[in-house]
């Protein structure tokens, strides 16, 4: 494979010397990130812990909103966001990883409209007014946001028009 690492040099010495056949990219700032996306087949996600529910770096957000391929080591949970094979693809071992990588390279539509329906989902699902509008929603429901609340949101609108 073809592989290229990014992100703090320091963290992935470890791997580069045990791996040398790997090459790191370099170290970027955010907004390089949608770059990396967009010439990337598939973006590796990985966290240091896949054992705690709904446990996701904010990466998988940022790159399905860049229209990435995203393949992430399996979360419990995901399947209550997401469907894989339909918004992105996630693995539970290190074989299925090699299996998913191989048959994705294999099948680019595939793998692009992945990108495409996963782009197109974190639009609409994971933008911060609908996140937002979801928590206060939640919050309201709760009985977690007191009257004197409401009165201050309107003075705030209205002090700002």
């Amino acid at each position: 494979y073809d592989v290229e690492v990014f992100g703090i040099i320091k963290s992935w010495l470890p791997v580069l010397h045990k791996f040398p056949g790997l090459r790191f990219g370099r170290e970027i700032c955010p907004s390089d990130y949608g770059q990396i996306c967009a010439r990337s087949k598939i973006v590796l996600g990985l966290n240091q812990n896949h054992e705690n529910a709904y446990y996701f770096s904010n990466r998988l957000f940022l790159t399905l909103a860049c229209r990435g391929f995203h393949l992430i080591r399996y979360v419990p949970g995901t399947e209550d966001l997401f469907q894989d094979g339909k918004h992105l693809a996630w693995f539970r071992s290190k074989q299925e990883c090699l299996d998913k990588v191989d048959y994705y390279l294999e099948h680019e539509d595939e793998r692009r409209e992945i990108a495409l329906n996963g782009h197109r989902k974190a639009l609409k699902e994971y933008n911060h007014h609908e996140y937002w509008g979801r928590m206060m929603a939640k919050l309201k429901e709760l009985n977690l946001l007191g009257d004197s609340q409401q009165p201050m949101v309107a003075e705030a609108k209205a002090s700002h028009s």
